[in-house]
Formats: C-alpha cells, structure tokens, sequence
C-alpha cells in the first residue's frame, strides 16, 4: 500500500511546537483544534511526518499530564478531563484509519516505546479517579476516561502488531517492537514486586537494562513528567498494585482479541499465568484502600478468567483466584462503593464453570456467621452462585 498523500490538517496551536513558551494555547485551544481533526468535514487525511510530531506532543502535554486524583481537584480539572477524552478520540481515529495501518508506526521503535509507556502512565492516573466513581460522585468524561484509555492501549497494540514497511509485503508483521514491550512489562512487574518495600514516590524506568526502579524527589502529581523519558513516576505504595494490576488486566485483553491470539505463544501465555497469580498476591498485601484493592484484585481474575479458557491447562492455579476475591469482600461485608466491583464478579463466576471448590466451606462459614440484614442481600447471592456452580464437583465428604 502506498503512502497516503502528504496533505495534512491545518498547522496545530503553538502549544505543540513550544511547549514551555509564553505564547502556549489554553486548554480551550487545544481541545477546539483536536475536536476540529473529529469532525468529518474536512475529513482527516493523514501526512506521517505531522500526525507523528502531533502524536509525540499530544503524549507529553496531555496523556503524561494527566494528574493523580487529589480531593482538592474535584470540579477545578473539567478543561483537563475533557481535553484527554478528546485526544484519545482523535488518537483512536487516527489508528484506525485504514490507510494508516500499514505505514504509521513502521520503523518508529521509539515513538512506538513512547506511545505504549504514555499510555500505561495515563491508565494509572485515570485509575486513581476511580476512587470517586466509586463514592458516587462527579459524572460525564471522568467516570469513563480510565476504559477509553485501556481500550486504545489495546487498540495501539493491535495497530502495532500489524505495522509493516512500506510498499511491503502486507504479511510481513513488525511485530519485534510488540514483543519487546510486552515483554518489558511482565520483567517489570517482577521488578516492582520485588521492589514492594522501596520508598515513594518512585520512577519506573521503562525499556532500561535491567530494569530500574528510582526514588524521587521531584513532583509526583502526574504519571509521566515531561523532562523524562519512558517514565511512569508512582507517588506511593498504592500505585504499585494499580500499575501490576492494569498490566495484568492488558494481557487479559490482548489473549481475549482474536486478532492478537495469534501472536502470543506457549511460553508467553505460561509466563504470564505464573505472573498473574504473583500479582494477585501482591496486590492482597499491597497498602492501599479497601476500594482500591478490590479494583486491583477484579482486574487480576477477570484476566485469570480470560487465561483459563485461553488454555484449560492453566486452570489450576488460576481457578482460584475469583473464589479469593469472592472470599476478600465476603469478609469485608456490603459496600455500596464495590458494588461495580460485585457485579463483574459475578459475571466472572456464573460464567466459569473451572472454579476453584476449595473455598465453598469458607463461603458457607462466612455465611453463616454475617449480620449484614437486607444490605446484604446482593452479596449473599453473590456467594450463592459460586456455590452452586461448585455443587456438582463436591466430593460426599464436602457435601455433608
């Protein structure tokens, strides 16, 4: 396929090129120049040397700024809130422009490093929003911002994975940069478990040999400071079960997507299996807060969930981890903040039919000791349906 015509949208605001300079469009700018690339008159066409000099700036200035949750920021980072959900707009469209496919990321090693790590750092931020999701306050782009920037992780992964030179033959997949990546991640993960009783806020350096984790002193109110490279910073101990677990929850995405499966070997898929279950224990004795943990244990066996039916094989040490988490919040009782998180839990449960029975008698003793009353009631059948879909498998001594 031959590389689309180098007409290209209008010049982007100044803010792009000088960043640091006094003569920075406000965030008003900016979001009304991304907003214009969404609309479909004039349609996007695509120049590569721009789209990636625009793509490099949107990564610094927006998806590495986004800040960490602070209670103070509650209604004073609307402008900010809104111009991520824009951008990421504008960045899914560009990936999934068909044209676009076979040219955008081919030989951009860097950029392609670089868009992966921004990405990861504005996942992390966005998480920690959840945290007021989760008391029933703010609504709109905020409540939502942390699934869109999974889903075009994701999405950049597949893009990546299908990038080929070109002109090229169309079945001649770069895919050593994708592998390099997902790689790097599963190293890091293991280096941050490792590392659980360094002191915060902490520099995850990405792509370092060996990998390198260094305390900071410099601000940590964003994930990726500008005058960084591939650094995610982590201003505590919270954060390091966030990130392993957002990690976890990607590779749970990418073995589900038909069109990566493919890519992912043996080895890799019983490499990350093993990885998954060290994670969900690290993430059971990581500080953090109840909420939190609960997020961060949910995404560890949704992607367990995904592993097991990737390759039954797996299904003996990963069939336990949902029965763990079911047991985790059986202890802590109802809570109207996890309720997102029951829900999924449920789905988890009522669709494997590989789950751990080990934990029904812990179930039922957790059961028979509660005094939740009718706050209760969704969490009772919460237990309920892992119990009755272990039924069958009990053993007679079990039973009675």
């Amino acid at each position: 396929m031959s590389v689309p015509p180098s007409s290209a949208p209008r010049i982007p605001p100044t803010t792009f090129q000088t960043p640091n300079g006094s003569n920075s469009a406000s965030p008003k700018d900016l979001r009304d120049f991304l907003k214009s690339l969404n609309d479909d008159n004039p349609p996007l066409v695509l120049d590569k040397p721009i789209w990636l000099r625009l793509l490099a700036s949107l990564l610094e200035q927006v998806f590495g700024c986004f800040p960490y949750f602070k209670p103070t920021m509650l209604g004073t980072t609307n402008e900010r809130i809104e111009l991520t959900d824009v951008t990421l707009d504008v960045f899914s469209r560009v990936g999934k422009r068909a044209d676009s496919l076979d040219w955008l990321y081919s030989d951009e090693e860097h950029l392609s490093k670089k868009v992966f790590v921004h990405l990861l750092g504005l996942c992390t931020s966005t998480e920690s929003w959840l945290e007021v999701t989760d008391e029933g306050d703010l609504g709109g782009a905020s409540n939502t911002l942390y699934s869109k920037a999974c889903g075009t992780l994701v999405e950049f992964l597949q893009l990546l994975s299908f990038s080929s030179v070109p002109g090229g033959d169309s079945s001649d997949l770069q895919r050593g940069v994708l592998q390099d990546i997902l790689y790097e991640a599963t190293d890091l993960c293991n280096t941050i478990i490792s590392a659980r009783h360094e002191s915060c806020p902490l520099d995850v350096h990405w792509f370092s040999t060996p990998p390198c984790l260094k305390i900071t002193t410099e601000d940590c109110s964003i994930p990726c400071p500008i005058d960084t490279q591939n650094v995610i910073r982590l201003p505590s101990p919270s954060h390091f079960s966030v990130l392993t677990s957002i990690i976890i929850e990607l590779f749970g995405k990418l073995f589900s997507n038909a069109k990566l499966s493919y890519f992912i070997t043996t080895a890799m898929l019983r490499h990350v299996s093993e990885l998954t279950r060290r994670v969900y224990d690290f993430c059971s004795e990581c500080p953090t807060s109840p909420a939190t943990r609960s997020r961060c244990l949910l995404r560890v066996a949704a992607a367990a969930h995904v592993l097991m039916n990737s390759d039954p094989s797996l299904t003996g040490g990963l069939s336990r981890l949902p029965c763990r988490l079911l047991i985790q919040r059986l202890q802590c009782g109802p809570n109207p903040a996890q309720r997102s998180v029951d829900c999924k839990l449920r789905e988890i449960l009522t669709s494997n039919t590989n789950l751990s029975v080990d934990y029904v008698n812990d179930a039922l003793e957790l059961l028979r000791s509660e005094t939740w009353e009718s706050p209760g009631s969704e969490l009772r059948a919460l237990a309920v349906v892992y119990i009755r879909g272990c039924v069958r498998r009990l053993d007679a001594t079990s039973l009675q």
